[in-house]
């Protein structure tokens, strides 16, 4: 995928069109995905692809998005700031979930 966008929104309208419309929620230690309440664990979800913003001018708009797969077939987005800003909860739920050999991370 290129990556001629500079900003999150950009990304998020491109990666929209390929059908990541749905954004996961971490709540009680596990996943959902948009307004289902199927929950899902690290080993059931597979990170397919990532891109990092940094913030030029305030270090507060550092984020991460992440392209997530599900076991079940459905895909998804996440958004979480880095640095020490990211979300302590979150960042560790997160090193359990595999990442696609094929994930080449990208910075905007």
């Amino acid at each position: 995928m290129e990556n001629d966008e500079k900003s999150l929104s950009q990304v998020m309208n491109k990666v929209a069109g390929d059908g990541y419309v749905n954004e996961f929620r971490l709540s009680e230690g596990k996943m959902t995905l948009g307004k289902d309440t199927k929950q899902y664990y690290p080993e059931d979800l597979l990170i397919t692809k990532s891109y990092r913003f940094e913030g030029e001018t305030d270090p507060g708009d550092m984020a991460v998005l992440y392209l997530i797969h599900t076991n079940d077939g459905k895909k998804g987005i996440l958004v979480d700031a880095y640095g020490t800003y990211s979300d302590r909860k979150l960042s560790d739920f997160l090193k359990n979930v595999p990442v696609s050999k094929d994930d080449e991370s990208r910075e905007a």
